[in-house]
């Protein structure tokens, strides 16, 4: 695959930022399993020779956070729900204090052809923490994902019930990018 050197600014209107949250516990399936969005994110990706000649810089407006789907529970997610979840995940995440995520990658390993990873630094919460993704391509689109322990940043993940209804501490994160 040849790759066009030169920067590309990306954001919400060229590729998508999506978290996943899952639910545990003696009453996980009271719970929802979420995909979320993020509405308002910038990323500047400097596309080299190689991948190990690339680098990557992004930032996410954590208040644009969107619940787009929910699996499992008891019951469908409402709109009053809907704003309940994010009212928690604000508050989890600290989102008052800290309205911003940042992402810089340190090191991009691997090949066009059969995908690598990026290290980086990722700051959320007020703490930054070295993190690890994986980097694909698939039908003409880079997909880069991973886990992110909310606890590795100082989050408490949401609980309720005394505790047994709680989101995983892994969250996993998916950006798709189109290569053309």
């Amino acid at each position: 695959m040849k790759i066009q050197p030169g920067v590309r600014e990306l954001g919400p209107t060229d590729a998508e930022l999506v978290l996943y949250t899952t639910c545990e516990g003696p009453a996980a399936a009271l719970g929802h399993d979420l995909t979320i969005v993020a509405e308002r994110w910038s990323a500047t990706l400097t596309i080299g020779g190689t991948p190990a000649e690339c680098a990557l810089e992004a930032n996410v407006d954590l208040t644009s956070l969107d619940v787009r789907e929910s699996f499992g529970g008891a019951k469908e997610v409402s709109d009053s729900d809907r704003a309940e979840i994010e009212h928690n995940m604000a508050e989890s995440l600290q989102i008052a204090q800290h309205p911003e995520l940042r992402f810089v990658a340190t090191e991009i390993r691997g090949t066009w052809r059969n995908g690598g990873e990026v290290d980086g630094d990722l700051t959320l919460a007020g703490q930054t923490q070295p993190v690890t993704l994986n980097v694909v391509e698939r039908d003409g689109v880079f997909r880069l994902g991973g886990e992110i322990r909310q606890s590795a940043f100082g989050i408490k993940p949401y609980s309720a019930m005394m505790g047994a209804l709680r989101i995983v501490d892994s969250v996993v994160v998916g950006v798709s990018v189109p290569v053309s």
